[in-house]
């Protein structure tokens, strides 16, 4: 039992080393939300644990969607969805979506970013040239050198907060394959206060601190072991 700890133990310092060392741009790997005993707080209908592979990538986030229609061709950026460029020095940006239509065809095409003193202006490139272009203020657009993007075509799991009732805590379990939810792996699930504080699914170890009918405090004691 002793070695078996001692190697727990090992093995918590070498992830926690990992993690704070960080993963450099662009690097594929598996992203845990959030880090082992860390009290984190999350509202009504937010995933509380999530394990997903990708990685980090320089990426502009519109928190409007904006459409814009010339000559019978539609140009759409959509809201909360993250364009990213494919290598640390792209000169263009890509999207998970389709964002260009024209005569009832669709497409994904490259976008450029322009920075500029009131904000950013986005343009769609099928080709060389560009054009829908739609200008976003500043507090209209997150600009991030690290955000965390799902890689195509991989499994996702998580555990979302959905509420409480008297001293029963609930919670969804959903499994994620290229952005489709799997409907036969999604589960509603709980756990009674009055019986324990921790609650465990699929691997996953959550251990609550505070829960409310809006808000959880919980901490992760173990990641899903899938």
């Amino acid at each position: 039992m002793k070695y078996l700890m001692l190697g727990v133990v090992l093995m918590t310092n070498q992830l926690f080393a990992q993690d704070a060392l960080g993963v450099s741009l662009y690097e594929t790997f598996t992203y845990n939300k959030p880090n082992i005993n860390t009290k984190t707080e999350v509202y009504l209908g937010d995933r509380m644990v999530e394990q997903a592979e990708g990685s980090y990538r320089i990426c502009v986030i519109p928190k409007n969607t904006k459409v814009k229609t010339i000559m019978g061709t539609t140009y759409e950026y959509k809201a909360n969805q993250p364009i990213c460029k494919p290598k640390e020095k792209a000169g263009r940006y890509v999207v998970g979506y389709e964002n260009l239509s024209y005569r009832g065809g669709y497409m994904k095409a490259a976008v450029k970013v322009k920075k500029s003193k009131s904000g950013i202006k986005l343009s769609i490139c099928p080709a060389i040239a560009c054009s829908g272009g739609v200008k976003y203020a500043e507090n209209e657009i997150e600009i991030s050198d690290r955000k965390f993007v799902y890689s195509d075509n991989t499994f996702q799991q998580s555990i979302e907060y959905t509420g409480k009732t008297g001293e029963k805590l609930n919670f969804t379990y959903a499994e994620t394959y290229n952005d489709m939810a799997r409907a036969p792996f999604t589960r509603d699930f709980e756990i009674d206060l009055s019986e324990g504080d921790v609650a465990a699914f699929k691997g996953a170890i959550i251990k609550i601190h505070k829960a409310t009918n809006v808000s959880i405090i919980y901490s992760v004691i173990r990641n899903f072991q899938s």
